[in-house]
């Protein structure tokens, strides 16, 4: 395995894994490379990959932002590199207790399926308090490097990443781009679930990472609160704590 800086970390056994170092900020800026890594779910990771992302690309704390019952349903065993780093939590996103079936079931009811900007404009308002403290945690020195990830590492970790990127005042487009690099993966994806497409269903709309999604949630972040800063401020983090994310995350 490479230990060049790539972006994306060529793990076979987990799909999605890339870091969000090298993008410029609107003052010139550049995230600062191998601190914030973004990916699906861990549980299928191989042995020698968690050595990878322990002991390589330094992985010291994880952000996991499934459902408990989500977890559970996926495997008993969070994975290798989660008993080799010294911090993990969860951020339960979409939280709603007591809902039976599958966990999208219900914003399928209301956003129908697949993804879309008001469907990750919803998870502002039902996973707020969720969003406050894994934000909250990326302002902490002892979180990195740091791993975000959710089941396939394009909606929820899309929308952490997005609020992340725009804190640190990458541009719109550059966010949009990034999000939709996760369509390198869909098939991966769709294979390590082996899930069947239906006839005439468009695979990269339903399972993938539609650009216009990510735009139009940017949208609609700008609207309800001008940025991520205005938002996050509203759920209770000061102007002192996102400027240590900042400080945390991009080259001096």
């Amino acid at each position: 395995m490479t230990t060049d800086i790539e972006r994306h970390i060529p793990y076979d056994s987990v799909f999605n894994f890339r870091d969000i170092g090298g993008y410029r900020t609107r003052d010139g800026r550049r995230i600062r490379w191998r601190r914030l890594f973004r990916s699906g779910a861990l549980h299928t990771m191989s042995d020698e990959e968690a050595r990878h992302a322990h002991d390589v690309l330094g992985v010291r704390g994880i952000l996991d932002l499934r459902r408990p019952d989500e977890i559970e349903s996926e495997s008993d065993d969070l994975g290798p590199l989660v008993a080799l780093v010294p911090w993990r939590k969860n951020f339960s996103v979409i939280p709603m207790p007591g809902v039976p079936g599958p966990v999208s079931q219900p914003l399928d009811e209301v956003y129908g399926r697949g993804p879309s900007g008001p469907r990750y404009a919803a998870y502002l308002e039902r996973g707020a308090s969720q969003l406050r403290a894994a934000l909250r945690a990326l302002t902490r020195e002892e979180t990195y490097p740091a791993l975000v990830h959710c089941s396939a590492g394009k909606d929820r970790t899309g929308v952490v990443c997005a609020l992340v990127m725009n804190v640190l005042g990458v541009d719109d487009e550059t966010i949009v781009a990034d999000y939709a690099l996760s369509n390198l993966s869909t098939a991966k994806l769709l294979s390590m679930r082996d899930v069947q497409v239906g006839e005439g269903e468009d695979v990269q709309r339903l399972y993938g990472a539609p650009p216009d999604a990510m735009a139009e949630f940017l949208e609609r972040l700008h609207a309800s609160h001008g940025d991520a800063r205005g938002y996050l401020r509203a759920q209770g983090l000061d102007d002192e704590e996102l400027d240590r994310l900042a400080a945390l995350l991009l080259e001096d």
